[in-house]
């Protein structure tokens, strides 16, 4: 599967969230359950925004986005 070979959104999703201390080993379930919860584009954006509690304007700023675009989410 592609994402052994490859570093997809999903890949850097799952490495953040193995970042909590109850992790979210990589398996074929779990890229499946990621894929069904959001796109590649979504979850790489996801994996970029921090841990602790956020506002848009913080969002805006990691992903690089005008705060517009950040409200109305990825598309």
């Amino acid at each position: 599967m592609s994402h052994t070979t490859l570093k997809s959104g999903y890949t850097e999703l799952v490495e953040r969230l193995n970042r909590f201390p109850q992790g979210a080993p990589p398996s074929e379930t779990l890229y499946k359950i990621l894929s069904i919860l959001f796109s590649e584009r979504e979850a790489g954006l996801v994996a970029l925004l921090p841990i602790k509690p956020f506002t848009a304007e913080k969002a805006s700023r990691v992903w690089g986005m005008d705060l517009t675009e950040t409200r109305k989410g990825p598309r």
